[in-house]
């Protein structure tokens, strides 16, 4: 009985899903990277130094090697295994989760660091357990078997990436952009379906006769001012010049009669009718 004990201590030990050494396998994660990181540099090394200059084999060698650490190893996630054999599924310490702390009950996020097996990231309470995602089965890390502390999984965490603020204002601008083109669209498009379901309604003689109108004095006051305008500007730039400013005039005023009705030739008076 003792000799199986013993089999079953040494066998957990070793076990790289067990839930009982889960704790301590995800403490001791990073320092275990470090050596075989450090491995891997030696031989590297050694290879290297064959075919060219140590301190190049050294410099490639550290490289390579800093690359596969911050790339695979650092803050890597251990399994492990639900007990339940019906479930038999494998959970990653980096999971989103919940604190079973009654005071806290906040969502982990940053699992990669605050781990379900280790503490909370918000009250620091280490948890005893934790209710399997797959079946539901509780999952113990510590003998006693304790549900006080039972961390649960978090469904609806999205993990956010940090952006720019150059990049989320042009970002949003896009959106915006996007936004303002498809009600465009849809605008366009309701109105050609709505001309198709209401055909416009002919317009009378008097509305077509009032539109004229309006055009008619809207062109000619718009003209005048315009006219004023540039006869203003013309004395403004060539007051020094005279000459010039007359050719200008006279372009103005050609421009006025060839567009507009009695823009620039006034009626004579009535008393200067009299006199002719």
């Amino acid at each position: 009985m003792a000799s199986t004990k013993i089999l079953n201590s040494v066998k957990n030990l070793f076990d790289k899903e067990s839930p009982q050494t889960a704790k301590r396998r995800f403490k001791i994660r990073n320092w275990l990277s470090i050596i075989f990181a450090i491995a891997i540099f030696i031989i590297l090394a050694v290879a290297f130094m064959r075919l060219m200059p140590a301190w190049m084999a050294e410099t490639i060698s550290a490289v390579i090697v800093v690359s596969i650490y911050f790339t695979f190893l650092n803050n890597r996630a251990i399994k492990i295994r639900c007990p339940n054999t019906e479930c038999d599924g494998i959970i990653k310490s980096n999971t989103p989760w919940k604190c079973g702390n009654p005071k806290c009950h906040k969502d982990n996020e940053k699992a990669d660091v605050f781990s379900f097996v280790d503490r909370c990231e918000h009250c620091e309470t280490e948890q005893k357990a934790y209710k399997c995602h797959h079946c539901g089965e509780i999952i113990y890390f510590s003998e006693d078997k304790s549900k006080s502390l039972c961390a649960t999984f978090v469904t609806n965490v999205v993990r956010k990436k940090s952006v720019p603020k150059k990049i989320a204002d042009e970002i949003e601008t896009i959106r915006k952009t996007e936004h303002e083109l498809k009600k465009a669209k849809l605008n366009l498009e309701l109105k050609i379906i709505k001309d198709e379901l209401e055909p416009k309604k002919e317009k009378t003689h008097e509305e077509i006769l009032r539109e004229s109108v309006k055009d008619f004095k809207d062109r000619n006051m718009s003209g005048a001012r315009i006219y004023a305008e540039l006869m203003a500007e013309n004395a403004r730039i060539f007051k020094d010049d005279p000459d010039e400013r007359e050719r200008q005039d006279l372009l103005v005023k050609m421009w006025a009669q060839n567009n507009f009705d009695n823009l620039v030739q006034k009626k004579p008076r009535s008393d200067e009718r009299g006199c002719e």
